[in-house]
């Protein structure tokens, strides 16, 4: 195995001696992702790609940004996941257990990530495809969803003219444009006409909504929960334009305990069913003392 600090100062050095040493005490007390979308997906703390950021995973607030996008694309249903950069599996297990029957494919070129990600499925109960290249990977169609993130390269795979399946994709990319100056904007204008383009900044971290108890002093839980990033990024959200999103709230009635639940309506939006709520016809259906369920999909 390569020696991951190759090339680092000795300040850098002892700061990721420092984050091992606080990683041994994190993962000593939890085993599992603790929050957001892949709660519950076993964790360990081995990783080839050494950028301090393996607790943050383990406490499920790696790039927290990005929770919406991930239950957005769940709620899709796509036909595959095709994961670019996977390092250890954290989106391709993740999604994989979220997608139960769905094939995750994770791709990236380093035969260490890819025997962690291996370790890591298999600790999930679940099957991840691993491919050392791009272009190993063959036969998808349908809606699939890609999640991307490696380092620029992104500005060479997302080329819908030499992909077309692109357009009929779901995509979330972190766009490097330290690294290739511009992609961002170059793969806003590739995709704006096939899809809905929504650009995610990185923010800062409430921690205090976070709930862990940690045997260790602030400043050490403040290094633990902060992402360690060589330069600001931000990811694209884009959404194809051929499928349409699933209802955001479904509503269901019925008018006694012993009464099947009925299907009122389905709303995309928080303001569609708020209006449904201010009509005649709900208003007089509430005063007849019936029972009402709200399940919110997305």
């Amino acid at each position: 195995m390569h020696d991951p600090l190759e090339g680092r100062t000795a300040t850098d050095r002892k700061l990721f001696e420092l984050m091992a040493l606080l990683d041994e005490v994190a993962f000593s007390n939890f085993d599992t992702v603790q929050v957001g979308p892949f709660q519950g997906m076993k964790w360990q703390n081995k990783t080839h790609w050494i950028d301090g950021n393996n607790t943050c995973k383990l406490f499920g607030i790696y790039e927290f940004e990005l929770y919406e996008a991930i239950e957005r694309a769940i709620s899709r249903q796509p036909s595959t996941v095709v994961n670019i950069g996977s390092a250890e599996g954290y989106y391709a297990i993740g999604l994989a257990r979220r997608l139960p029957g769905v094939l995750v494919h994770a791709i990236d070129p380093s035969a260490d990530a890819h025997a962690i990600c291996g370790e890591n499925a298999n600790r999930n109960g679940v099957l991840v495809k691993l491919w050392p290249s791009i272009e190993m990977l063959g036969g998808l169609d349908g809606h699939p969803l890609f999640v991307v993130d490696c380092e620029g390269y992104e500005d060479d795979y997302l080329k819908p003219d030499n992909w077309p399946l692109l357009k009929d994709s779901d995509i979330i990319v972190e766009c490097h444009d330290f690294l290739r100056d511009g992609v961002t904007e170059r793969l806003i204008e590739r995709f704006k006409d096939t899809h809905m383009v929504e650009r995610i900044e990185v923010q800062a971290l409430d921690t205090t909504k976070l709930f862990l108890q940690i045997p260790m002093s602030q400043i050490y839980r403040t290094l633990l929960f902060t992402e360690k990033r060589p330069m600001g990024t931000c990811w694209l959200a884009m959404w194809t334009k051929a499928k349409a999103d699933p209802p955001l709230i479904k509503v269901y009635v019925r008018k006694d305990e012993a009464a099947e639940w009925q299907l009122y309506g389905q709303f995309d939006s928080d303001a569609a069913w708020r209006d449904v709520q201010n009509s005649p016809a709900w208003q007089a259906h509430c005063a007849t003392g019936g029972y009402v369920k709200v399940e919110t999909l997305r």
